[in-house]
């Protein structure tokens, strides 16, 4: 029974290692919005070369966009200074953040709509006075809905997406999975120790 009981405290103990590794780690997820990234066609000036979002968090709302501005790439792309910012539950007016930090979007192009992941860190400052006003790293995801152009050859080619975030239930953690069984240990081994007592001693004739 002691053996059980060792079990149990090590699982248990090992849970919380974990979590207490974890919880400072787990990113900021972004729950609803979107962000696009288009332009005028291939071979001009301005191909992939506009930029616009509004997603949130559970605590800020992040809103910029720019037209004919530096190529993007759909899968890193960068954010716009300045761009308007707002708490949540909202402030008592908009603020003009300085936005920066690195986005990394996991997908495929494809001509039906896929699945992304998003990943990556971000920073926003006050653009004005300079404050830090969020730094963290964030996640994602949702539908990514793609665009696509010919080169002259005839091969199609990105020319734009629209990455819609979606608020995705998180997946348990593996400290969680642990403290389930340390649980469940737990509970077998009472139930050992409490069938043992029930039945008593053997008779001598079965010793």
């Amino acid at each position: 029974m002691a053996r059980f009981r060792w079990l149990t405290l090590a699982l248990a103990l090992a849970a919380l290692l974990t979590i207490g590794g974890t919880a400072a780690a787990d990113p900021v997820p972004i729950t609803s919005g979107h962000l696009s990234i288009g332009g005028t066609g291939f071979l001009t000036n301005g191909f992939l070369a506009s930029i616009a979002y509004d997603f949130s968090t559970d605590s800020f709302r992040l809103a910029g966009g720019q037209v004919d501005g530096p190529p993007q790439n759909v899968f890193s792309p960068i954010l716009v200074i300045p761009s308007s910012y707002w708490t949540i539950p909202p402030g008592p007016s908009e603020i003009l953040g300085r936005p920066f930090g690195s986005f990394v979007f996991t997908t495929t192009p494809a001509a039906t709509p896929t699945a992304f992941q998003l990943s990556g860190t971000l920073s926003i400052f006050d653009h004005i006075s300079g404050a830090l006003l969020f730094s963290d790293a964030v996640s994602g995801a949702g539908t990514a809905t793609w665009r696509f152009d010919l080169t002259p050859s005839g091969t199609p080619i990105v020319s734009g997406v629209n990455y819609a975030f979606q608020d995705v239930a998180p997946t348990p953690e593996p400290a969680t999975f642990m403290l389930l069984a340390a649980g469940l240990g737990t509970m077998a081994a009472r139930r050992i120790r409490s069938a043992k007592r029930t039945r008593g001693p053997k008779p001598a004739s079965e010793t």
